[in-house]
This record gives C-alpha cells, sequence and structure tokens, in this order.
C-alpha cells in the first residue's frame, strides 16, 4: 500500500523534496516503529536518506560545534533540508491521515503518538 505517501502536491516548499522522498521510503511494516522513533525525539534513517533530530547527535558532535534546532531530511546523495517541529507535524499529519484510512485498527496508536510528538516540541 502507497496511498499514505506524500506527494508533490503536499510539499509547502519544492525544498521541502528531501522530506518527501525519505518518508516515502518508509515501508508500511516500519510505519508505527518511525513515527515512535520520531514521538520520543529521534530520527531514523531509510535507503536513500535520513531524518535527524537533536537527541540523534551525540557528544562529540556537539563538541565540535554541530547544533540542530529542528529536523534534517537529508539525502545521501546531498540534498538537505532543515524544518522546524511544526512543519514536521505538517507533513507526519497527512502521512497518518492517509495511513489511517487503511489502518483503522491503529487509530489510538497514531494519535498516541502524534500527541506525544506534538507534547514534546511544544506544538
Amino acid at each position: 500500500m502507497n496511498d499514505f505517501k506524500l506527494n508533490e502536491n503536499d510539499l509547502i516548499e519544492r525544498e521541502h523534496l528531501p522530506i518527501m522522498l525519505i518518508m516515502n521510503m518508509v515501508s508500511e511494516e516500519r510505519f508505527l516503529s518511525v513515527l515512535e522513533a520520531l514521538s520520543d525525539g529521534h530520527g531514523f534513517g531509510e535507503e536513500c536518506g535520513a531524518c535527524t533530530l537533536p537527541d540523534d547527535l551525540d557528544d562529540f558532535d556537539r563538541a565540535n560545534g554541530e547544533n540542530l534546532d529542528g529536523a534534517e531530511f537529508g539525502l545521501y546523495s546531498g540534498g538537505a533540508v532543515i524544518i522546524d517541529y511544526k512543519t514536521l507535524y505538517f507533513y507526519l499529519k497527512i502521512i497518518c491521515d492517509r495511513y489511517l484510512k487503511e489502518n483503522v485498527i491503529q487509530s489510538d496508536i497514531v494519535i498516541a503518538y502524534l500527541e506525544k510528538f506534538r507534547s514534546r516540541f511544544l506544538i
């Protein structure tokens, strides 16, 4: 099933293409674990790129001046974008709404993860 994927018409800005490409690589089987990780403040990796959140940075990264205020979606081929949490929530909400059309039985857990994300990042 690919009905829960983002499409270009969903993008707020064309520069957000890495978000669509990376999120669309998440399989239906992995979707809930990725959503849980994001709600816990952690990113994830896929075949074409990764989503990094501040909690993913280690002490070495921080000591060398790396600081991240938001979510970074980076393609291994080089394209990257950093977005704020409100924007990430916007995309997650679209994806979750589409996912729940086919997976209604998962609605309680999906809603809980979205609320946890909102609470964690003060949205």
